[in-house]
This record gives C-alpha cells, structure tokens and sequence, in this order.
C-alpha cells in the first residue's frame, strides 16, 4: 500500500510497506518524482554534463604507473636518457591487470602512457625514446593498444595520462607544456598535439571517459580531443571538467561540493578548496592515492609501504562515502606483474565493500520531501546511513539531519551539508526500529536517489576518529631577513616533501608579489594564491622525487627585519 501524506510544515513523505525479510524498499510515484523533478525553485542550480555524471557515476577508477622510473627505483625519470635496454616486462598480462581492477570494484583505468622522462608505451612517431626501442616483444610490443582491448574485454572504460613535458624541451618538470626556449615552443606544441591524436586514435573514443594532465597543460588541444575523446572528462588545463582534491592522500574533506564559480574553475588548477555550495560551475572532485605509501612507481623497497585494507577503507569512505571518485593508484614491477601481496590488498578491499556495503539493513529509493523515515522489521543495531542525493538535478540538499528512534523518541545521530552523489555517515551504533532523514535547508524539493541503513564493522568508526586533516605551523629556516625592495626567494623544500597544498604565511613584510618556485622555475600563478594578507595556498601538484626543489619567489614592499617570519603547513 502507498501513502502519500503531508505534514503542516508542508515536508511530505512518500512511504510505501510491503512485506519483506530484512529490506525494505520504497519507491516514489512517477508523478510525484518528476514533479520534484522540474520543481521551478530549483530551476537556477547548477547541474552536471552528461560526461560529467557518466564518469562521476564509476565512483572507483585505478591509475597504472609504469615506466622508465619502474626500473631505476625512482619517482620519475627526470632527463629521458635512460638506457632502455633492461626494460623487459616479459610477464604483462594486460587482462589481468584489469581483473584486479575489477577485483575492488573500478570501472576506469587511467593508464599513464608517457611519463615524466618522455618515454612512451605506444608505437609513436615523435620519439625513439618508447617501447619500440625496449627488448620487450622485440621492439614490436605496444602497452596502451593492449590496454585499450584488455579494458574492452572486461567492460572496463579508459582514462589517457600524457605528461605534457619533455626533457628535449623543457628543463625541470611542472611547466605545462611550456619549452625553455620559446622558439621551439611551436615544435614541442605539434609533437604533443601528435601524441595525444596518436593515443586517443589507438585507443578509440567509445571507452575513453578522462584524459588527465598533471600540472595543466598551455598547448592547445581542445579540437583533438573534442574529436577523439567526446566523453571524457578533463583533469586540469584550460579544458578542466573536474578537480584534484588537493592532496594524494585520497581523502575529500567534508563538505565536499561539486560546484565552485567560474573563474576558479578557468584557472585550470582549481581544487577541493575553491568549493562554494552555490557556485556557477560543476567540477566534481577526484582523489587520488597511492597504494604505496607515498610512491607511485614500483621497487623492491616500496612493497613494504603497502597500505593496509584499513587505511583503504578509511580513504574510501573519505573520498567516495564523501562524494568524490576514488583513483586508486596500482603498479607493475619489472616483470610486467601487479605483485601478488597488493593483488591479496586489492581483493580484501573488494571484499571489505561488500561485507559492510554489499547487503543494506533497509533502503529507499527515489523518494522526493524534506522529511523520509525508513521503517525496519524489528529493532536492529544501527551505525551508518548511506544518502544518495539525485545530483544529476543540481545540489538541492544544504543541511540535513539523521534521527534515530530510540526509547520511544527520535534522537540525532548524525547530520551534515552536502551530499551530492553519495555521503556515508557512520556514527556509536544505536537499537532502532527507523531512522529519520530531515532536510534543514534545501533549494527546492530535496531528491533522493537512494538511502540506506547499515551496520558496518566499528572499526571503522575507530579508523575515522584516528584521520588528522593538515598539520601545524612550522617556522620555515631563513638565513636572514631580506631587505626592503629586494627579490627573495623562499626555499620550501624540507617542508614540501610529497605533492598537496600547504598554506605559506610572510610575517614581518608588505608584499608586492609572490610567484611559486618549481625547480627553480618559476611557475604559473595558479599554483600560488593569496587567501588573505601575507598568507598563500601554495599548490604542488607535480611529482616530488629525490632532489626537488620548491620555493616562493617574493618581491617585498617593505620588511621589519626583527619580525621577519615564513611559516608553512600542509592542508591535506
């Protein structure tokens, strides 16, 4: 039976009963769903493209990093002069590699087919410095092409990683695409463009769904990619689409909006941070992690950094249980092979969603109200609620609350702001008959795509309480205050030891202006922004490997060399 009531308050609820074992499920009237649907006062929100919510909707992707750096035990080849002789990976399995994505649930692979040294996995024109100059399959092997058909086989979508750099171009790394010589800048524009025309072609448009640029990208490619990959989403560069959260730790802080204005979004380089509920544009968030704690590229030594299934549960739910996609970095050795102990940590994460998010205690769907109560059979323990919000429509839910009825009155067990494609919130398990979900501010009719009740493993309410969001002031060594109108360059290096975004603040000085250091290059604007006087949220982006330089380049107005100070501090 269907009852459809409502209240003085105007909040309807929708509630259907029907018999059942232990779920209950409810399912909103059409009439009723699209009335909500096309509610007018929702009509100005800002809303995702469809690319945008197809790649959204895979919640789980996994990154390869594989390369020249696999074999010299580093972060990245840094010159591309690398003797490509012992690169053999005769065990490459592309198939395999796709099976323990599948393993863990990811519906994408972002492949990195030419990393920092310039070295390439596909058949390229443009250099020697590729897989046709390796002994693997006599020079003839060709890693992104079997990719691209492994990832076809298993129903799997791609994502294109190309590093817009090259060492015969370009000194140091971060620099977008930009040559040290701007009269080569035209010639180094065409090999990438190239590239890019070659690997999408290869790879073919109807799996492509990202195509990802690490530290923004100048040179133009928006026709090739219109062309070749009209349903990717787009990391960074003046195309973006979505947004680095603004650390590799795989963790979204809460609230995660999927909308930010405009402007920021044009930067090219927005992140997490640039988040405003009320923005005029979608770029929804993308956190990615190593499994590796913290290297890409596989080694010998790294193995031992493995993370546990604990901290990837703990990343999962602060990533995509917080509305984000989760890349989930994996990488060969040098046999070709995923190692077998992160295949078994890939598996048992696979199995630790199941076990706590396979089997839901009840679940609704597609119900439209401010106020939805989930009835349960009889009284079960209760410690997590997991809101879908139908955020195809914009985000329409502002603040909500979670009740539980316990001792013959409702009780508050949780509450937050943004929802948007999925918020899990655990809380100290209760023993309830239902939970409540009341919406305190909303635009519009709020739209529930789903909502289900768990009981998860406690421990990992445990792990989340344990989770630390940046670190404190640190003074930052400076051999002696700079002088009134001098040029000064600040050496950040001991404090910025692995790509995120930390906060500088300059005590002591009037500023004209700062630009960032990135191997003693100085790089774009973007990556260093005023938040307020004399303090800066500095963004690293690129790789951080042995020997990395990064700084802040200061022109001061005026210095009180007694009150001089530089401080940092990371902010995830």
């Amino acid at each position: 039976m269907i009852a459809y009531t409502c209240e003085k308050s105007e909040r309807c609820i929708l509630m259907l009963s029907v018999f059942f074992i232990s779920v209950l499920t409810t399912v909103a009237s059409a009439g009723t769903w699209e009335d909500a649907i096309s509610d007018p006062a929702s009509a100005h929100l800002t809303r995702p493209s469809v690319n945008q919510f197809d790649w959204h909707e895979q919640e789980r992707l996994m990154f390869i990093h594989f390369g020249v750096a696999t074999w010299e035990g580093t972060e990245y080849d840094a010159d591309g002069q690398t003797d490509l002789s012992k690169m053999n990976p005769a065990g490459f399995d592309a198939d395999k590699i796709c099976e323990v994505a599948k393993s863990w649930g990811a519906q994408e692979i972002v492949l990195v087919c030419k990393h920092v040294g310039g070295f390439c996995w596909w058949q390229t024109e443009t250099t020697d410095y590729s897989v046709k100059s390796i002994p693997w399959k006599n020079g003839q092997g060709d890693l992104v092409k079997d990719m691209a058909g492994a990832c076809r086989r298993h129903g799997l979508t791609m994502g294109i990683y190309i590093y817009s750099d090259d060492p015969r171009y370009t000194s140091g790394i971060g620099r977008g695409g930009r040559t040290d010589d701007p009269e080569k800048q035209e010639e180094w524009n065409q090999l990438l463009r190239q590239q890019w025309e070659e690997v999408l072609t290869l790879v073919g448009g109807d799996i492509i769904r990202e195509v990802w640029f690490d530290g923004s990208c100048i040179i133009p490619l928006d026709d090739i990619i219109k062309r070749l990959a009209p349903n990717a989403v787009i990391f960074q560069g003046p195309l973006t689409t979505i947004r680095w959260v603004g650390n590799e730790a795989g963790i979204a802080n809460d609230p995660n909006w999927n909308t930010l204005t405009m402007t920021d979004l044009q930067s090219g380089v927005a992140t997490q941070k640039h988040s405003a509920p009320d923005g005029d544009a979608w770029a929804p968030v993308e956190c990615d992690v190593t499994l590796y704690n913290h290297n890409w590229f596989w080694s010998p030594g790294n193995e031992s950094k493995r993370r546990s299934v604990d901290d990837l549960m703990s990343i999962y739910l602060q990533s995509a249980g917080r509305g984000s996609v989760l890349l989930l970095n994996s990488t060969p050795n040098t046999d070709g092979k995923i190692p077998e102990g992160d295949q078994k940590i890939y598996s048992d994460f696979g199995e630790a969603l199941k076990t706590n998010f396979g089997k839901a205690l009840a679940k609704i769907e597609k119900m439209a109200g401010s106020e939805i109560v989930i009835s349960l059979n009889e009284e079960q323990q209760v410690n997590g609620v997991d809101l879908w919000e139908a955020y195809q429509y914009g985000h329409r839910i502002l603040h909500y609350a979670i009740d539980a009825f316990v001792d013959n009155a409702w009780q508050q067990v949780s509450g937050g702001t943004a929802v948007g494609r999925r918020k899990i919130d655990l809380f100290t398990v209760v023993t309830t008959s239902k939970i409540r979900i009341r919406v305190l501010k909303q635009v519009g009719t709020p739209l529930f795509r789903q909502v289900q009740v768990y009981k998860v493993d406690p421990n990992m309410i445990k792990i989340l309480k344990q989770v630390t969001h940046g670190d404190g002031w640190i003074d930052v060594e400076v051999n002696s205050a700079p002088k009134s109108g001098s040029i000064c360059d600040i050496d950040l290096s001991k404090h910025v030891v692995k790509p995120g975004q930390y906060e500088v603040r300059i005590e002591g000085a009037k500023i004209k202006s700062a630009v960032p250091l990135f191997e003693g290059q100085a790089g774009d604007a973007h990556f260093l922004e005023e938040i307020e006087k004399k303090t800066y949220r500095l963004n690293r982006t690129q790789t951080i490997g042995e020997g990395a330089a990064t700084g802040i380049r200061v022109i001061m107005k005026k210095v009180k060399a007694e009150k001089f100070k530089v401080r940092i501090r990371s902010i995830m």
